[in-house]
């Protein structure tokens, strides 16, 4: 998950763009708020108006496709000095309201002829790294895992760590591990290839 460090101060001013938003005749019901559209090093915000239907996230939205995933950068850059995979309930929103958000941001983006191609990469490394939140289940099984061979590692004499709690977890546990991880490789490849179909290929 080295790759996701620093994510967010990446997710810059080139995702701003112009906010339209039409008042109705039916409807007078607008309240104002500072929306962060995206971040450098400091938030960028910009005012806009909004009914209270408008308020509630929709990923097709570019307005709350854009807060969802400024959300989501902060998830990744919290995790991007932890042991993956993690639990897909620390995730903000559901995974495919994230992919929604994602894909809505490079549309709205590509429109705006501002996709760069850092931006692009950007999107496509968070859309991918979804791929390493998983259940609570297979993130125990992991966690059990790695702890049951560091416990080995400390074991100094071959005759010892056969015979240790450890080595039997691990014996147990490895076929189970292993077909997880490889799981979440094919998901990692199969996301990519997902953003880049639903992205449009490459950058502007």
């Amino acid at each position: 998950m080295d790759a996701m460090a620093g994510l967010t101060p990446r997710l810059h001013k080139e995702c701003a763009h112009d906010l339209k938003v039409r008042r109705s005749p039916e409807s007078h019901q607008f309240t104002t708020n500072r929306f962060a559209v995206c971040t450098l090093t400091n938030v960028i915000s910009v005012d806009v108006f909004e009914s209270s239907a408008a308020a509630r996230m929709n990923p097709e939205d570019p307005e709350s496709a854009h807060s969802i995933v400024t959300e989501y950068a902060r998830v990744l850059e919290h995790d991007s000095t932890a042991t993956l995979p993690a639990s897909v309930r620390t995730l903000p929103y559901p995974k495919q309201t994230i992919k929604a958000a994602i894909l809505t941001c490079a549309a709205s983006l590509r429109e705006a002829q501002q996709l760069s191609a850092e931006m692009h990469e950007f999107l496509e490394q968070a859309y991918v790294a979804l791929a390493d939140y998983v259940d609570d289940d297979l993130v125990r099984v992991m966690t059990e895992y790695r702890e049951a061979l560091t416990s080995i590692a400390d074991v100094l004499a071959a005759r010892d760590r056969l015979q240790s709690p450890a080595w039997q977890r691990v014996a147990e546990t490895s076929r189970l591990a292993g077909e997880i991880a490889r799981s979440i490789a094919d998901d990692t490849t199969a996301l990519r290839l997902e953003f880049l179909a639903s992205a449009d290929g490459a950058p502007a």
